[in-house]
């Protein structure tokens, strides 16, 4: 119950302050910049692999790096999506949430933990 009450007191502030409609605006979501987002978080694991391949272990530790920062990135919009809020509809954010982040991940982690 605290955090309910934190956002209460939140809201509360916003509205004195008259900031709350700046505030309800940042909540809107934005489909096609996290699908876009997304799409380039995609993209940068895609060069960290090709720099990997094609570099050896030069490339390596800029690759972990790329990978394991993205992979975060990707884990943060995944979230936003269990909020509903990565697309207006609950149901076209599960079906976002699923497709293009869900089963990539879970891809991607299996198909390393294998090679490994």
């Amino acid at each position: 119950m605290p955090v309910l009450a934190d956002a209460v007191e939140m809201w509360r502030f916003a509205a004195k302050a008259g900031i709350a409609r700046q505030l309800k605006a940042l909540h809107r979501p934005r489909p096609a910049l996290s699908l876009l987002a997304a799409a380039v978080d995609w993209m940068l694991i895609a060069v960290a692999a090709v720099a990997t391949a094609r570099f050896g272990w030069v490339a390596l530790p800029f690759a972990l790096l790329v990978v394991g920062n993205r992979q975060r990135a990707l884990g943060n919009l995944l979230h936003d999506a269990s909020h509903w809020s990565l697309y207006g509809k609950r149901r076209h954010s599960e079906l976002l949430a699923k497709y293009h982040l869900l089963l990539a991940t879970r891809r991607l982690h299996g198909g390393l933990s294998r090679r490994a």
